[in-house]
């Protein structure tokens, strides 16, 4: 969580200086969220500090994500393990 909130600050901080279109906080915490969520930009980072970020964003979501459904998995082999 720590990661994310310093990787939201510092879009915020890149990107405000640029045209990219995250003018407020509220921006950049929706571009953390659908990065990390859906891994698509609504907003594109245009600094090279905000693509850093964007990219430890993107590897954050992957490995939350796969753990979220490899726990899922596990239950469901754990389930049908018992019934056999």
């Amino acid at each position: 969580m720590l990661v994310l909130a310093v990787s939201t600050v510092k879009v915020y901080e890149a990107e405000t200086q640029t045209d990219s279109g995250i003018a407020t906080m509220f921006d950049s915490v929706w571009f953390t969220l659908v990065t990390i969520m859906a891994g698509y930009f609504d907003y594109t980072v245009s600094s090279t500090q905000g693509r850093i970020a964007a990219i430890f964003e993107l590897a954050i979501g992957m490995v939350v994500l796969s753990a979220i459904t490899g726990k899922i998995a596990s239950v469901f082999m754990d389930m049908q393990m018992k019934i056999l």
